[in-house]
């Protein structure tokens, strides 16, 4: 049985029905085997839509016939030879293309309803598993980059720490969670929001949270250990404020008319011998002018959404209160779409926003 042969580790895994069973669909998300399935996360299963599978069915015969014809020796005129493989040419240039039209309807783990692929482009020539991948990932079924502030609301939330081991294990085992196309995209994700202090990386002594990086200019390790952890920022900044206060004051330096103030440039604590190198962030008494608003108005370049919002984190850290106005236009959206993957989106990310 193919729910039986269907591996359970960590990768994607493609299987491709003739038809759609939901006894075999539940088995194949629920067994490895008689065992039950552990990475349920990484599976999904292609199934044809039932009206197209009978014409592809039909086409195939042709196909197959054509060939048998052509390798048999039939006594066959010279005509009817020609006729045979126009007959295959034609037949094997339309085959590609209903195969994916009949290939479009996919289980995904988690969603209760198959989902339909779309309709491919005429004369697509990409292979039936990049279609279906690139349609995943375009749906954000599969992620190749993480938000930092996704990470702090879906995978963090209210929480004071997250295991970071829990977190990768979930994408793997939990139907439903956010997939990532490989660990490198988690792992970047991690560490830009540990530069834009979103959030904070460190480890579970007992009942205790050891802050271990929080800040620009660190180069942290994600292992992915159980007792490692993501911190949420508030922890990071009492923590950060309690380790300045442990350190001794320094003797006066030679009098000078400039007041310089310090900040920490190293906030790790791996180590009680390594001191805290400090960087003077700038004078007092030369009357640096400082904005208390910032109105901006661009259009976003396409490829450039992240960049984009690690300049809106900054801000966020600047200031209180950051309102974002999107207007998107010379284009088009499925109501359903903006329903579901706009609206809905916001509303999962306990983000209050206007529909005007």
């Amino acid at each position: 049985m193919v729910f039986q042969s269907v591996s359970d580790n960590e990768e994607f895994k493609l299987v491709i029905l003739k038809e759609e069973k939901r006894e075999l669909i539940d088995k194949i998300f629920g067994f490895k085997g008689e065992t039950p399935r552990v990475n349920v996360n990484t599976i999904f299963l292609l199934i044809p839509i039932e009206s197209e599978r009978l014409a592809l069915k039909n086409t195939i015969r042709d196909y197959l016939a054509c060939e048998y014809i052509k390798n048999e020796n039939l006594n066959l005129s010279d005509e009817q030879k020609r006729e045979v493989e126009e007959r295959l040419k034609t037949l094997g240039g339309t085959l590609g293309d209903q195969l994916r039209r009949a290939y479009r309807n996919i289980f995904i783990p988690g969603k209760s309803e198959k989902e339909d692929l779309g309709l491919p482009t005429v004369g697509e020539k990409r292979a039936l598993n990049i279609l279906v991948y690139d349609a995943l990932k375009r749906e954000g079924n599969i992620l190749e980059a993480i938000d930092p502030i996704v990470i702090k609301e879906r995978l963090l939330g209210d929480k004071d720490y997250v295991s970071t081991k829990n977190i990768l294990d979930s994408s793997y085992r939990t139907p439903g969670a956010l997939r990532f196309a490989n660990k490198e995209v988690l792992v970047d994700g991690i560490k830009r929001a540990i530069e834009g202090k979103i959030l904070g990386l460190g480890e579970l002594r007992g009942n205790e949270i050891v802050l271990n990086y929080y800040g620009e200019g660190q180069n942290p390790e994600i292992c992915f250990k159980e007792e490692e952890i993501l911190i949420k920022k508030e922890i990071c900044e009492q923590k950060v404020k309690e380790r300045k206060n442990k350190i001794e004051p320094k003797s006066p330096e030679v009098e000078s008319s400039l007041k310089i103030e310090e900040k920490d440039r190293y906030i790790g604590f791996p180590d009680k011998s390594k001191s805290v190198i400090k960087e003077p962030e700038g004078t007092l008494s030369l009357g640096i002018s400082k904005k208390d608003r910032v109105k901006l108005k661009f259009k976003l370049p396409e490829g450039r959404a992240s960049d984009v919002m690690k300049i809106i984190s900054f801000l966020r850290q600047k200031f209180n209160m950051v309102e974002i106005r999107i207007r998107a236009e010379e284009g088009e959206i499925n109501e359903s779409d903006y329903e579901m993957k706009v609206k809905e989106a916001f509303t999962q990310l306990g983000i209050e926003f206007e529909d005007e």
